[in-house]
């Protein structure tokens, strides 16, 4: 897939689920990832979603889901992202910046010169993270 292709239909899946509403299991930051390369590898089959949607209905729920499944890295890797170290001003277009938190991990989109992510009892927005070095997920395609 090309470049602007995928630019094109990251930027529709954006608009197209700009008003959902946040909640765990159903439309959270794993699951803003896991729809969003499903909506780019698949038209829009969610084969991967499947795998996850509906596993936890809550913040702690979804920490333990997170710890019994595939730990975040690997999952991207696993889904043709290479893992690397970057800091908050490296980012390009559609990394995929995982940040570690206690107990579990949050995922964010750069894209348009911003980072994109669902947040708790907001839905999906630009947001903000602490500056210094994060995994991130390069896609390989």
């Amino acid at each position: 897939m090309t470049l602007l292709r995928r630019s094109l239909l990251t930027a529709n899946f954006l608009v197209l689920n700009r008003e959902r509403v946040f909640k765990w299991g159903e439309w959270d930051c794993n699951l803003f990832i896991v729809d969003l390369l499903d909506h780019l590898d698949a038209n829009g089959m969610p084969w991967r979603s499947q795998a996850i949607r509906g596993k936890y209905d809550t913040g702690f729920a979804a920490a333990k889901f997170q710890h019994h499944y595939t730990p975040a890295p690997d999952w991207l890797e696993q889904n043709e992202y290479k893992i690397v170290i970057k800091t908050d001003q490296e980012f390009a277009d559609q990394d995929i910046i995982l940040e570690k938190k206690k107990r579990y991990w949050t995922a964010s989109l750069f894209f348009g010169g911003h980072l994109w992510s669902v947040v708790e009892d907001k839905g999906l927005m630009m947001t903000t993270i602490e500056p210094g070095a994060y995994q991130v997920g390069v896609y390989r395609g």
